[in-house]
């Protein structure tokens, strides 16, 4: 039978007016300086290194005192507040239940949008963890299902809820890290019958460096695939899937602001089925941000936003009109030449540029060595192959 147990504040975990004092003190030090204070027990020389990790991650914990942190990995594993907040404008609702809680960064911003909430955690210490700092967060109308594996919790509950929202563990028994959904903790693939037996809507978070294709074949009724990158880099992979959903599943390319997000939408059928036209490089160079690249919308935004591919692999763009509007990156073609130290050095002479590899082989400074070129400055160096089967170098500056 399951316990379900509301959040409350455990003794054992609060902290004292001198340690949030002396926290508060040291909340600016630096990591050397943390290791080497005599005065400060190991478990408040941990607080304190998680207080410094959670302020640019999760601003809303870092101004509430009073937080417990848990040990790093378990912090290092969880959402950000940006990413978490995104997942959250999702979905709405009266019941949501969170398969693997952890830290509950994700749990929190979905539990402003729905009524009831239940937080599933095998690690009954870290459950404690989140549930006191609830409390602090006022978070009252959610429910701890302690010391128990999602497998287990799915055995014994039988209620219908609106959503149900898995992380699970990338690592496995031995502490090894595993990409694929039928290695993690829990199995989702093996527990997706039980799942949609509960539920109409299901979204998994998943490593970056999952295959998209691959996962939705074996997830089945995958509606929507969200790809999130936050500062140009891809953070996560969200499937969300759907009860007796047939249609192709719709993938979003999303790269989060602060301001404001962008997004690329696209299906693979239409990506599949689009013939985009190449060309020599021209007045200017576009290169997509790390959502659209990990999406695969290669040809997609080509035809969205009427580009030119450099060649059907580089997955880079031209075009003779300068358009701010795409999502990615902006250049200015100011040289162009073939792979020859003498033949650059005449367009840049002071040999200094960030310099780049698209459908080029070798690595970065291997090449940088033979070009005789330092890294750095505001010129943009791309090595990469045209759609005449050319190796060339695109000295560009930012547009």
């Amino acid at each position: 039978m399951i316990r379900l147990m509301l959040p409350q504040i455990n003794p054992n975990l609060l902290f004292t007016e001198e340690e949030i004092l002396r926290l508060q003190q040291l909340e600016l030090a630096k990591p050397d300086e943390i290791i080497f204070s005599k005065d400060l027990s190991r478990s408040m020389m941990q607080q304190l290194i998680s207080r410094a990790k959670a302020k640019d991650k999760l601003p809303f914990l870092f101004q509430e005192p009073k937080i417990v942190y848990p040990p790093s990995l378990n912090l290092e594993q969880s959402s950000s507040a940006i990413t978490a907040k995104f997942k959250a404008s999702l979905f709405s609702g009266n019941c949501f239940i969170d398969l693997c809680c952890g830290f509950g960064i994700d749990s929190y911003f979905l539990a402003q949008n729905f009524k009831q909430g239940i937080l599933v955690e095998k690690d009954e210490a870290l459950a404690q963890i989140t549930s006191h700092n609830f409390v602090l967060l006022h978070q009252h109308h959610v429910q701890f299902a302690m010391g128990i594996d999602a497998a287990s919790f799915l055995t014994d509950f039988n209620q219908p809820v609106d959503l149900i929202y898995v992380d699970p563990s990338r690592r496995n028994s031995s502490g090894n890290k595993v990409i694929s959904l039928s290695d993690c903790e829990p199995d989702i693939i093996g527990l997706l019958p039980k799942l949609l037996k509960i539920t109409n809507r299901l979204l998994i978070k998943t490593s970056p460096l999952l295959d998209i294709q691959l996962t939705c074949q074996m997830l089945g009724c995958v509606k929507n695939v969200y790809v999130v990158s936050l500062e140009n880099e891809c953070k996560e992979l969200l499937f969300e899937v759907e009860k007796e959903c047939t249609d192709e599943a719709i993938v979003h390319a999303i790269q989060l602001h602060d301001e404001e997000n962008t997004t690329f939408s696209f299906t693979m059928h239409e990506e599949r089925e689009i013939q985009a036209s190449n060309s020599l490089p021209r007045k200017f160079l576009y290169e997509p941000n790390a959502a659209i690249m990990k999406s695969g919308a290669f040809k997609s935004v080509a035809k969205k936003f009427g580009l030119y591919k450099l060649h059907q692999h580089s997955h880079l763009y031209t075009s003779d009109i300068l358009l701010n509007e795409f999502p990615g990156r902006k250049f200015t073609v100011m040289g162009n030449c073939k792979v020859d130290k003498h033949q650059l050095h005449q367009i840049l002479p002071q040999g200094k540029a960030n310099l780049s590899l698209r459908n080029f082989p070798g690595k970065t400074v291997d090449l940088q060595k033979k070009l005789g070129i330092k890294d750095g400055g505001e010129f943009y160096l791309f090595a990469t192959t045209d759609c005449e089967e050319n190796k060339c170098l695109l000295l560009t500056i930012k547009a």
